[in-house]
C-alpha cells in the first residue's frame, strides 16, 4: 500500500502505517498549515524539486519548485484541471461546488460565475460593505469608551458575516445583536473543514461515499440551504432584484444551467468560504497592527491622508489608491495564507518537463503555499511581519509562483477580489481612528487551530483599542486634567493674575467663585441688558438704511459688543455709536501689532520678559482700567476678601479682552457668512419670525434659547471661526501634539489667542504613544486642525450648519469641537459669549437683508497681527430693512 512510489522510481519521503507522512490527525499537536510545511523544508533539503508523499494510504506528488508549479498550476494546466478535492454529491448535492466540482461543469460554472466578481461588480458592493463596518465601529469605539479589551476574532468574524449575508444575499443581519446566522456559519465551517474528516475523505474517498460522510453539518446545512429558498421565495413573489452572488444564480437556474441543489451548493461554498478565509486573514492583519506599532502608526497616516483627499468619505476609489494598506495586506496572506496548501488532480497522463518521470492519470499533486511563503530563500526572515517585502520597487523581485495566496492559474480563487476589499474596508474602519495595542497578557506569536483546513488562529485574541487623536485631547483635558491643570501663559503679576494665567489652588478657589456669575440664571437677568445695548445697533444701523449709507460691519459690531461690555463690566453707561474714547482705548488694549508681540515675546521668553517686567499690555492701558473701575460683577469678590484691587482690574481686563474681541469677530464673521447665504440668512429670518410671533412679537430669553437653526448656526459659525485661526507659534520646549495635525505653515501664518494650552505639572505618559511628556512642558492642541479636518468634518471650508443637527451632533467625534475648550478649565464664558452672539444675530437677521459690497473681495484676507483674528480691511455691507 505504502510501495507507489518506489515502484515508479520517484523520490519520495519514507512513510509510516498507516498514517503516511502526517501525524496521527486524533492527537495531532500540529496544524495542517505545519505539517505540510515541514515537508516542504525536507523535500528541499534532500535537494530535490518534488517527492512522493502519503495521506494516510494514498500517494501524492508534492512539489517546491516554482517552475514546476508553474507548468502545474498554469502552462500545462489541461493536465491538472481537477482539484480532486472530495465531494459526496449523490447523498449531499450541497456538497458539490465550484469549489469541489471538476471537468467539464467545473468549466462551466467557472465562466457563468466569473461575471459576479470584476471590478465593476466589487463597486456595486462596495457601499454594502461600508454600511456593515459602521455596525462595527460603533463596537469597537463602545470598547475603547469603556476601557474595555476587545475581542479581535469575535469581532471580525461577526462582520464578516454581516458583510457576507448582504453582499451575497441581500440578508440584514447584525451579528452584533443577533449571533444566530454567525453561530451556524462557524458551526458549518468547522464540519466542513474539519482536519479529520478531511484528511479521511480525500484519502479515502471511495469509502468516505460508502459510509455517507457529510461533509457539512446537516443541522447547519438545512439552516442555510432554508435561509437560501426563503430569500429566493420572497425575490420572485415580490419582484425583487439585486446585484448580488444569489441573483446570479437565480439567473443560471432560470437558463437550467444549474438545478436547485447545485445553487445552494454555490451558495454555501460562498458563504463558508467567503466567511472563514477573510475573517481569519483580517483577524491576522490587526493582531499584526497590534504587534508593529510603527505599522500601524504608518497605515494610519496613509488612511486619513487618503480620506482627507476624498472629503473625509470611504469610497471604493479611495481604499483602491492606498498603496501601503495594499502592501499589508498581502504580507498578511503570505505568512498567514488562508487555505496553506493546493491540490490539484492529474487528468491524463504527464511527463515531468525535464525527466523522464511520468505522472500518471489520477494521481493527486499537492503544493504547499504555506512551506513556500515561509521558505528564506523567497522570503528572507519568513516570520518577520514586513509589508516592504510588497512595494513597488521590491515586488517586482518576487519570483514567480512563490506567492500563492489564492493560488494561480486557471483555477485561481475566482473570489480574491471580494475578499480583499472587505479587507480593505474593515481595515480602514478599524484603523482611520483607533489604535490597537497588545495587552501585556497576550503572547506575541500565535498558535493555528489544529482541527481546520483553514489557517486559524487558535483561541481568542484580545487588544487594548483607543480613539486615537480626540483621545489624547481627552486624555490631557479632562480624563488626567490632575497632570495638565495649569495653562502655562505667562503672569508678571502686574495686572495679568487673573483666571486664565493663575495656576494651581488659587485657580481653583477662583473658579468655584466666578461660576455662578454664568450660570443660566444669571445669563438670563442680564439678557435684557443685552436687548437694550443691541437698540444703539439698531439705531445706528436704521440710520445708514434710511440714507443709503454702506455699512461697515466690523465697525459696527464691536462698538454694539463695547457698550454692552462697558455697562456689565465696569458699570460704565457709554453710547461708543457718539463717544469714541471708551472705545478706542480698550480697542488699543488688544488690537494691532503692539499686543500682538508683547504676547509673543512673554511666552516665548517668560524669564526675560519678568526681568525686564514686560507685560502683555501697555501701562497706558492699564492705567485707564485702573481709573475706570467703579462698579463691576467682580466688586462682590473683592468685599469678600477673595481678591485685591489687582486682582479686581485684571479680572476685569479678562473679561473685556476674551467678551469684547472674541464675541465681536465670531458675530462680524457670522454675518458674512449669513451674507454669502441667502438660504441660509432667510432660513434663520423665518425662525426668528416665528419664533417671535410665539412671544407677540417680543424678543426674550426663552425665545432665544428655543431657536434650533439659530444654535446650529452659531455652533458652525463658531466651529468655522476657529477653524480660521491659526494656533501660537512654536518655541522651545513646547510639546506639539503630532496627531492633531498642525501644520508649521498654519503656525508661521496665522498666530492668534485661540488654541488650547495645558503645562504638565507632573512627569507623564501619553497612553496612545507611550511618549513620556515631563514635568514643566507646556502643550498646545490647535483647534484649526481639528476644525478643518475632514475626517472629523467633511469639506470643511464649506458653511454647514446641517453639522449641527439633532441628528448630525450626535455624530460629531467627542473632543473635535473645541471652540471654549474642555474639561475643568472650559471656558467659564462660553454661555456669556453665545448668548450675546445670539442676540445681535436676532435683532440684526429680523430687521435686515444684507449682503457684501461689491467692493469686497473673498475670501477675507486675515489681519496677521493682534491678539484675535481679524479681518484685515474694513467690511462693508449693502443693507435694507427686511419688510419694505
Amino acid at each position: 500500500m505504502l510501495g507507489y512510489w518506489k515502484r515508479k522510481n520517484i523520490p519520495y519521503l519514507e512513510p509510516t502505517f498507516p498514517f503516511g507522512n502526517l501525524d496521527n490527525p486524533i492527537g495531532n499537536k500540529k496544524p495542517l498549515s505545519i505539517y505540510f510545511h515541514e515537508l516542504h523544508q525536507k523535500i528541499k533539503a534532500m535537494g530535490l524539486k518534488y517527492a512522493g508523499i502519503y495521506q494516510y494510504f494514498s500517494p501524492l506528488l508534492m512539489v517546491v519548485d516554482p517552475v514546476g508549479i508553474r507548468h502545474i498550476l498554469t502552462k500545462d494546466f489541461q493536465y491538472f484541471q481537477d482539484r480532486g478535492f472530495f465531494n459526496n454529491q449523490a447523498h449531499q448535492p450541497i456538497s458539490a461546488n465550484l469549489f469541489t466540482m471538476d471537468g467539464e461543469k467545473w468549466k462551466t460554472l467557472r465562466v457563468k460565475f466569473t461575471p459576479t466578481f470584476t471590478s465593476a461588480k466589487m463597486k456595486l458592493m462596495f457601499s454594502l460593505m461600508v454600511e456593515a463596518n459602521s455596525i462595527l465601529e460603533k463596537h469597537v469605539a463602545d470598547h475603547a469608551t469603556k476601557g474595555k479589551l476587545l475581542d479581535v476574532k469575535d469581532c471580525i468574524t461577526r462582520v464578516s458575516s454581516n458583510i457576507i449575508g448582504t453582499c451575497a444575499f441581500g440578508i440584514e443581519c447584525n451579528s452584533f445583536q443577533d449571533a444566530t446566522f454567525q453561530i451556524m456559519l462557524k458551526k458549518a465551517m468547522n464540519g466542513a473543514t474539519s482536519f479529520l474528516k478531511i484528511s479521511f475523505c480525500n484519502a479515502l474517498p471511495e469509502l468516505a461515499r460508502f459510509l455517507r460522510v457529510n461533509l457539512i453539518p446537516t443541522k447547519e446545512g438545512r439552516f442555510i440551504c432554508d435561509t437560501i429558498e426563503d430569500t429566493i421565495k420572497f425575490r420572485v413573489k415580490n419582484s425583487v432584484t439585486r446585484n448580488d452572488f444569489l441573483q446570479l444564480v437565480m439567473a443560471m437556474k432560470d437558463e437550467n444551467i444549474i438545478d436547485m441543489d447545485e445553487l445552494k451548493a454555490q451558495c454555501i461554498l460562498f458563504f463558508l468560504a467567503g466567511y472563514e478565509s477573510t475573517a481569519n486573514a483580517t483577524v491576522f492583519l490587526m493582531f499584526e497592527l497590534a504587534k508593529n506599532q510603527d505599522i500601524q502608526r504608518r497605515l494610519h497616516e496613509e488612511v486619513n491622508e487618503v480620506l482627507e483627499k476624498h472629503n473625509g468619505e470611504m469610497t471604493y476609489e479611495a481604499i483602491m489608491s492606498m498603496k501601503y494598506l495594499d502592501m499589508v495586506i498581502n504580507e498578511t496572506l503570505r505568512k498567514y495564507a488562508p487555505l496553506s496548501f493546493l491540490n490539484r488532480k492529474c487528468v491524463n497522463d504527464y511527463k515531468l518537463p525535464g525527466s523522464d518521470i511520468v505522472i500518471e492519470k489520477g494521481t493527486n499533486i499537492l503544493i504547499s503555499n504555506y512551506g513556500i511563503h515561509h521558505d528564506p530563500e523567497y522570503y528572507p526572515e519568513p516570520s518577520k511581519f514586513d509589508p516592504e517585502r510588497f512595494s513597488e520597487e521590491n515586488k517586482a523581485k518576487i519570483t514567480p509562483y512563490t506567492y500563492l495566496p489564492f493560488g494561480e492559474g486557471p483555477r485561481y480563487c475566482i473570489g480574491d477580489r471580494f475578499a480583499k476589499q472587505e479587507m480593505k474596508t474593515t481595515i480602514t474602519t478599524l484603523v482611520r481612528r483607533h489604535r490597537f495595542i497588545l495587552p501585556k497578557t497576550v503572547k506575541t506569536s500565535l498558535k493555528f487551530n489544529l482541527s481546520g483546513l483553514f489557517t486559524v488562529p487558535s483561541g481568542d485574541i484580545y487588544v487594548e483599542v483607543e480613539i486615537i487623536d480626540p483621545a489624547d485631547i481627552r486624555q490631557i483635558l479632562v480624563k488626567d486634567f490632575q497632570y495638565f491643570r495649569d495653562r502655562g501663559f505667562y503672569n508678571d503679576g502686574r495686572g495679568r493674575k487673573n483666571l486664565v494665567t493663575i495656576e494651581g489652588e488659587k485657580w481653583t478657589i477662583l473658579r468655584a467663585k466666578f461660576a455662578p456669575m454664568f450660570a443660566s440664571g444669571r445669563m438670563k437677568s442680564m439678557f435684557n441688558l443685552m436687548v437694550d445695548a443691541s437698540k444703539l445697533l439698531e439705531n445706528y444701523v436704521d440710520d445708514h438704511v434710511a440714507s443709503g449709507k454702506v455699512l461697515d460691519l466690523k465697525d459696527t459690531i464691536g462698538r454694539s459688543v463695547m457698550n454692552f461690555i462697558a455697562i456689565y463690566v465696569f458699570g460704565i453707561e457709554c453710547n461708543t455709536f457718539d463717544d469714541t474714547t471708551f472705545y478706542k482705548m480698550l480697542k488699543h488694549a488688544v488690537s494691532g501689532t503692539e499686543p500682538f508681540l508683547r504676547m509673543t515675546f512673554c511666552n516665548a521668553f517668560p524669564k526675560l520678559a519678568r526681568f525686564l517686567r514686560i507685560s502683555f499690555f501697555s501701562d497706558k492701558s492699564l492705567r485707564f482700567i485702573t481709573d475706570s473701575v467703579e462698579r463691576t460683577m467682580a466688586m462682590e469678590l473683592m468685599n469678600n476678601n477673595t481678591m485685591n484691587m489687582d486682582g479686581l482690574k485684571a479680572h476685569c481686563l479678562l473679561f473685556f479682552v476674551g467678551g469684547y474681541d472674541a464675541i465681536a469677530n465670531v458675530t462680524t464673521f457670522l454675518l458674512v457668512e449669513l451674507a454669502l447665504n441667502r438660504d441660509v440668512q432667510q432660513r434663520l429670518r423665518d425662525e426668528i419670525d416665528n419664533t417671535l410671533a410665539e412671544y407677540d412679537g417680543r424678543l426674550t430669553y426663552e425665545g432665544v434659547m428655543k431657536m434650533k437653526y439659530l444654535e446650529m448656526v452659531v455652533c458652525e459659525l463658531v466651529h468655522r471661526f476657529r477653524s480660521l485661526l491659526g494656533s501660537f507659534p512654536k518655541f522651545e520646549n513646547f510639546e506639539i501634539c503630532g496627531c492633531f495635525g498642525l501644520k508649521e505653515e498654519t503656525l508661521r501664518k496665522y498666530p492668534a489667542i485661540p488654541y488650547l494650552n495645558r503645562k504638565c505639572v507632573k512627569d507623564y505618559k501619553l497612553p496612545s504613544s507611550g511618549i513620556g511628556i515631563e514635568q514643566g512642558t507646556a502643550m498646545i492642541i490647535s483647534n484649526y486642525a481639528l476644525h478643518n479636518d475632514p475626517e472629523y468634518f467633511p469639506n470643511p471650508n464649506k458653511f454647514d450648519p446641517e453639522r449641527f443637527s439633532e441628528e448630525n451632533k450626535s455624530k460629531i467625534v467627542p473632543h473635535t469641537y473645541l471652540p471654549f475648550g474642555e474639561g475643568p478649565r472650559f471656558c467659564i464664558g462660553d454661555r456669556f459669549a453665545k448668548l450675546k452672539i445670539k442676540t445681535i444675530a436676532v435683532n440684526f437677521v429680523r430687521k435686515y437683508r444684507f449682503k457684501l459690497h461689491k467692493m469686497i473681495q473673498t475670501p477675507l484676507v486675515f489681519n496677521p497681527t493682534g491678539l484675535f483674528t481679524t479681518a484685515a480691511e474694513d467690511i462693508l455691507f449693502d443693507i435694507e430693512n427686511s419688510v419694505k
